[in-house]
């Protein structure tokens, strides 16, 4: 950044819309699915909900939490055998720090839960 265009101080929307930042990961090569954060209690409506509907791409998605001004983006993926797991998930770390853009505080956090 130069001195004549400064960072914004808040990202754009979509910068941190679940939905966005999950079609970007699906979009990185070797991922092959993309599974629900870590449960917590606020989120029970929501499985129950996406369970008794059967649209479970609808909580299989990235997290954007926010908890005292610091911004948390987690992404748990299944990755395939043909590339290494570790190089996919650097590819989805990657790919979420370009879509946070200048959100500099913000932590990235990419999960391996199934390899295969």
């Amino acid at each position: 950044m130069t001195a004549e265009s400064p960072a914004p101080e808040h990202p754009p929307a979509a910068a941190l819309d679940p939905d966005t930042l999950t079609g970007a990961i699906r979009d990185v090569s070797g991922v092959k699915d993309l599974f629900a954060p870590a449960p917590t209690i606020n989120q029970v409506p929501h499985l129950i909900s996406a369970l008794a509907t059967g649209q479970d791409e609808r909580f299989n998605r990235v997290d954007v939490s926010t908890r005292n001004g610091t911004t948390t983006v987690t992404a748990r993926i299944g990755v395939s055998n043909n590339v290494p797991a570790t190089e996919t998930a650097r590819r989805v770390a990657d790919t979420l720090l370009e879509s946070v853009g200048d959100l500099s505080d913000a932590i990235i956090t990419v999960q391996i839960s199934r390899i295969g």
